[in-house]
């Protein structure tokens, strides 16, 4: 008798354990949402107008001697920097060597110094002033002229290129998620290009023309922000 009393007991105890760690493992336990995933590649552009302009000359002094032909190679320089500063908001800088070449002629006799110059025009609209300047000078040559947009331009019109990349990633997501409310998981930025207009190299005609900002501009038109991304949008399923 008192074996069965132990037993129904030990038997109560156990039922009632059981039930207490049903309770804490089931119990505790909230629903668990059910979530989709959507991964969408996408483009924006964003357009501006050419801020700066770029000139690339070529400089040459010649002299019987190779001191003389550096002299006048300097005179040279000196005389385009004099034209040029007030057009470069009167910044040296602005002017770099890329190279510098001394040879000797045969044919007459004599040797010559050269210089190859890129010049950055910081206004684009300036780029017409220092054409028609450089043109009065002996000794210097037009090698190329382009347009383009500086460093500040480009980043405003990337950032402007990745909020409509982001818009264009996501009015794709809305269509295949049918109207569920999307939260972004992760933007991927891949590489972005720049389109600008071609350059006029030496002998080309000169394209002076006015710009829709107004006034006489070497070039019109705009370059081209391009952003490419990678989006991943979160949503609840139904």
């Amino acid at each position: 008798m008192r074996f069965d009393r132990l037993m129904a007991i030990i038997a109560l105890v156990a039922i009632i354990v059981l039930g207490i760690i049903v309770v804490l493992i089931y119990g505790s336990r909230a629903p668990q949402e059910s979530y989709g995933s959507i991964t969408l590649s996408a483009t924006g552009v964003a357009s501006g107008f050419p801020s700066e302009g770029e000139i690339v000359l070529f400089v040459n002094g010649t002299g019987m001697t190779t001191v003389a032909a550096e002299e006048n190679l300097s005179l040279t320089i000196s005389r385009l920097n004099i034209t040029m500063l007030p057009y470069l908001h009167n910044n040296a800088s602005k002017i770099k060597t890329i190279s510098y070449i001394l040879t000797k002629r045969y044919n007459p006799s004599a040797y010559e110094a050269s210089e190859t110059l890129d010049v950055l025009v910081p206004e684009v609209g300036n780029v017409t002033g220092i054409l028609e300047k450089v043109a009065s000078l002996n000794n210097t040559y037009i090698i190329s002229v382009s347009s383009g947009l500086s460093s500040s331009d480009i980043s405003t019109l990337r950032n402007e290129s990745l909020s409509l990349a982001l818009q264009n990633a996501t009015g794709q997501a809305e269509i295949l998620a049918n109207g569920a409310a999307l939260e972004v998981s992760n933007i991927s930025v891949g590489r972005y290009y720049v389109y600008p207009y071609a350059s006029f190299g030496l002998g080309a005609s000169s394209p002076t023309s006015t710009s829709s900002k107004g006034g006489s501009s070497f070039f019109e038109g705009t370059d081209e922000v391009v952003e490419q991304i990678t989006v991943t949008f979160r949503y609840e399923l139904r």
